[in-house]
C-alpha cells in the first residue's frame, strides 16, 4: 500500500510558501526530505518550496492520522468541535506505486466529506 497525499488539500499557514521561497528554511527541513527521497514521489507540478513545506522539520507528523473511510466524516466533526477549524482530509491509502514508494504527493486537492 502507499499513502496518497494531496498537497493542494494540505492546510498550510499563511505566507508559510512564501518564507520557504525566500529560503527561510530550517537545515533539518532539509534532511528529513534528504532522509525520506527513496519512499517519496512528488509531483513534477509540486514547487520546490511547496515541498520545502511539506517537509519542514518544525510541524509534528503526530499531527497526521488515518481513519476508515466510513468514519472520516464523524472524525472531522469531532476534531472541529474541539476547536481545530483546519482539520482536513489531505489523502487515502492506495494500492502500492509501481515502483514501491510509500507516499505519493499530487497537486491534485480531495474532495471534502
Amino acid at each position: 500500500m502507499r499513502v496518497r497525499l494531496h498537497a493542494a488539500a494540505i492546510p498550510l499557514l499563511p505566507g508559510v510558501v512564501a518564507l520557504a521561497e525566500a529560503g527561510l528554511v530550517p537545515g533539518g527541513t532539509k534532511r528529513n526530505l534528504q532522509a525520506v527521497a527513496a519512499a517519496v514521489r512528488w509531483d513534477a507540478r509540486l514547487s520546490e518550496a511547496l515541498r520545502t513545506v511539506i517537509g519542514d522539520a518544525q510541524t509534528s507528523g503526530g499531527l497526521l492520522f488515518g481513519a476508515r473511510a466510513d468514519q472520516v466524516t464523524l472524525a472531522l466533526d469531532r476534531l472541529r468541535a474541539v476547536g481545530d477549524p483546519s482539520a482536513a482530509v489531505i489523502g487515502e491509502v492506495t494500492p502500492p506505486h509501481p515502483d514501491g514508494a510509500l507516499f505519493e504527493l499530487v497537486l491534485s486537492t480531495h474532495r471534502q466529506p
